[in-house]
């Protein structure tokens, strides 16, 4: 059974209490948000409703769906949120009320039926994906750390639509159209955010050895073989660097304190 929750019809008879307005986005499966051209009042804390609501269930969960108004200019508030939204969902535009309703219904019946697959959650394709979602900088650093020489050589022979389908990060489809499957996207794409993945890494440094006050923080949602990057750099960045003397040479080395 699919039960609805419109926070704009509730607002209409008497506006919810922050709690119920919070519990209801909170316990939703599925969100679904609207952006035209106008931003809407300021609800809470300098933003609006949709914002708010947004951020709140956007901050537990994944499935969110938002739809943007195309061929109309969106006022300031509205374009800062959607900067905002780009890197966190994927968002789709619509033309009017029934192009918005099919979009919707599309959207509404890949999350069920991802929700409802028996596929293992690696190997599930990603119908929206393609060859053009893979990010060069990831499949370089899947080759700079190889070790088996025959997958090695593939990239010497093969196009690389079909050596991802050889490693199971993706499926060529009947079409001859390449999809990636959750693995691969999780490992090859540009934006994991884009697919609705549940995927972030948060790394902190903390001031001493009690987690009070942070000094530091990178939270990402990047793809694995590009967060080991990121992680070198916010080591590095947070890392005292020491040094020894051997022979005429200084060797530069972290200063690392591991309590016991």
């Amino acid at each position: 059974m699919i039960e609805l929750f419109v926070f704009e019809k509730e607002n209409a008879k008497t506006l919810p209490s922050d709690e119920v307005f919070i519990n209801e986005v909170l316990n939703s499966d599925i969100y679904i948000g609207l952006i035209c051209e106008n931003y809407g009042s300021i609800y809470k804390k300098g933003i609006s409703a949709t914002e708010y609501e947004y951020n709140s269930y956007i901050s537990k969960k994944h499935a969110a769906y938002l739809f943007v108004k195309d061929n109309v200019k969106q006022d300031e508030n509205s374009e800062k949120f959607l900067n905002k939204i780009r890197n966190q969902v994927t968002y789709k535009r619509f033309n009017d009320k029934e192009d918005l309703l099919s979009k919707i219904k599309k959207a509404l019946k890949e999350e069920i039926n991802k929700r409802l697959s028996t596929t293992p959650f690696d190997e599930e394709i990603i119908l929206d994906s393609s060859i053009d979602d893979v990010d060069m900088e990831s499949v370089k650093q899947f080759k700079n750390v190889l070790e088996d020489r025959s997958i090695e050589e593939l990239f010497d022979n093969r196009e690389l639509e079909k050596i991802l389908e050889y490693l199971n990060a993706g499926i060529i489809d009947s079409n001859g159209n390449f999809h990636l499957t959750t693995a691969g996207a999780l490992f090859f794409s540009q934006n994991t955010s884009k697919f609705n993945l549940e995927h972030e890494v948060k790394m902190v440094r903390f001031n001493g050895t009690e987690r009070l006050e942070i000094i530091d923080k990178n939270f990402t949602k990047t793809s694995f073989l590009l967060l080991i990057k990121e992680f070198e750099q916010f080591f590095k960045k947070n890392t005292k660097i020491g040094g020894i003397v051997k022979g005429f040479k200084r060797i530069s080395s972290p200063n690392i304190l591991l309590k016991r």
